[in-house]
């Protein structure tokens, strides 16, 4: 059996002299993956609880055992942020925007309301307050990793995270919530 952390996840501090400056611009309507050296990591710590069963004999070993196991983001090698995803998806404010019905607006229309554009780990980790878009689109494992991120980051956690579906018309999309993150 695998378990988290007790303790709060590291997230890793903002570089400043990275080549990725945040430039958070508006977000022109385009799906576009931006995070495409994302990977999801599978590391174990060194706690270790073997259970064992007081009513089996003569056995070498344990039927059970507790392993401490950690997921780490990375982009392109580099460690972005320990996670917790089974905490993150059922604790955080994360809400799955259902597919919409044909409309008449042209495909890759921009918002009717100004967005930010969200294009590297730096910007995830140092998000602005109010209406953002993380250009992950097509690639699972980024925005998975940045939903979950933006969901239990303790130095500026996220007030809503909107999982959008392939396509969106961001003119029919309802964009009520003052601080909301869509992970497109």
């Amino acid at each position: 059996m695998l378990i988290s952390p007790a303790d709060s996840l590291m997230v890793r501090d903002i570089d400043s002299s990275s080549w990725q400056v945040s430039s958070f611009l508006e977000f022109d309507g385009i799906p576009e993956d931006c995070f495409t050296g994302t990977s999801l990591h599978l590391s174990f710590t060194d706690y270790h609880i073997p259970i064992f069963q007081t009513n089996s004999r003569g056995q070498k070993d344990s039927q059970i055992s507790i392993w401490e196991a950690v997921i780490s983001i990375r982009d392109s090698g580099v460690w972005v942020a320990d996670v917790d995803i089974l905490r993150a998806l059922s604790d955080g404010p994360i809400y799955r925007i259902q597919p919409q019905k044909e409309c008449n607006h042209p495909k890759d229309s921009v918002p009717s309301k100004p967005l930010l554009s969200v294009g590297c780990w730096n910007d995830v980790l140092d998000h602005q307050d109010g209406r953002l878009v993380v250009k992950a689109h097509g690639n699972w494992i980024a925005r998975l990793a940045a939903t979950v991120l933006l969901a239990q980051n303790s130095k500026r956690p996220a007030t809503r995270i909107s999982i959008c579906p392939p396509h969106v018309c961001w003119m029919c999309l309802p964009q009520d919530h003052e601080h909301n993150v869509f992970i497109y």
